[in-house]
């Protein structure tokens, strides 16, 4: 008989789309499944259009961020599998029984992740995630497994949250999403899965993901430091077992730090750019972030001229 599966959605101000997304869940050919939406403090009806589906656990809190939030869904949760999804997006129909068939091969598996594809209207027909950056066996080293999956996350978060289907035991063995952070949570929990656990994936189209105003509106700067956050963390708290999976974490934060500094550089925030610059030395010595520190201390005039050539 197949494991019950609980799905998680988080919910702020979403009216508009959170109908379409539970008919999506509903849709799906596999049961049994139980659905629960966590309401985050929304204020245009989102409620009310919940409570019009009877199979759904309602549950209000206070505006807490969607950390707090699926993190109250996966502790009320039955389901021996989690699977997350936004109020927003919208799933193809055997999402859940091709990801439940993969978790039910390999205990050790953590999680398995799919493809999805960003849209405006249902119609789009966008290059996939995996199209667009070249995602699959080639990459991931395998038909199924993500190999070197910690050292692989570290240089780019692949995994979807709305693709996810997580083992509940392994999320409660990490410690669930961290709650402090309000951008990157998602990869922050996936990595320390990977420390743990066998990642795998599919390579079908699981997830249609809805573009609008709202999830499009998070600027490079405030999804650098909060990638940068996330890495210091693992390094502070994880680095022995980072170091165990043949991860070097030091020469992401090295990066990372650079081109933060760089960006910065480019709007002319020197104060800023210096402080990140002197981080991501702190890391590891790279010529170019030597030159970009150095120029930071002749002015704006010389940036600004320095940019200009550089095209």
């Amino acid at each position: 008989m197949p494991l019950l599966v609980s799905v998680v959605i988080p919910s702020y101000n979403c009216a508009d789309f959170i109908g379409a997304t539970l008919e999506s869940i509903f849709a799906q050919t596999y049961r049994p499944i139980e659905v629960i939406v966590v309401d985050d403090g929304s204020a245009d009806g989102t409620g009310e259009i919940i409570r019009t589906f009877p199979d759904v656990l309602y549950v209000a809190q206070p505006n807490s961020g969607p950390a707090r939030a699926r993190n109250v869904g996966i502790q009320r949760a039955s389901g021996a599998y989690i699977a997350f999804q936004d109020a927003d997006d919208l799933w193809t129909p055997d999402k859940l029984a091709t990801q439940a068939s993969i978790l039910d091969s390999d205990p050790q598996i953590g999680l398995v992740f799919g493809d999805m594809r960003n849209f405006l209207t249902v119609d789009d027909r966008d290059p996939t995630m995996f199209e667009k950056y070249r995602l699959g066996e080639g990459y991931f080293g395998d038909r199924r497994l993500v190999l070197g999956a910690v050292e692989k996350l570290m240089g780019m978060n692949f995994i979807p949250t709305g693709t996810v289907l997580a083992r509940k035991d392994a999320l409660m063995a990490v410690g669930l999403f961290d709650e402090s952070f309000r951008c990157a949570e998602d990869w922050d929990l996936w990595l320390r899965i990977a420390l743990r656990y066998r990642i795998a994936y599919t390579p079908k189209l699981v997830m249609l993901r809805r573009l609008h105003a709202s999830n499009t509106s998070k600027g490079t700067e405030t999804m650098s430091i909060a990638a940068l956050k996330v890495l210091e963390k693992l390094k502070n708290e994880k680095g022995d077992m980072v170091t165990h999976a043949s991860a070097t974490v030091g020469n992401h934060l090295r990066d990372g730090y650079r081109n933060l500094g760089y960006f910065y550089l480019r709007q002319l925030a020197l104060k800023q750019a210096r402080s990140a610059f002197i981080r991501s030395l702190s890391f590891g010595i790279h010529w170019r972030a030597l030159v970009y520190l150095a120029s930071t201390f002749l002015g704006t005039g010389f940036v600004r001229s320095m940019m200009r050539a550089r095209g």
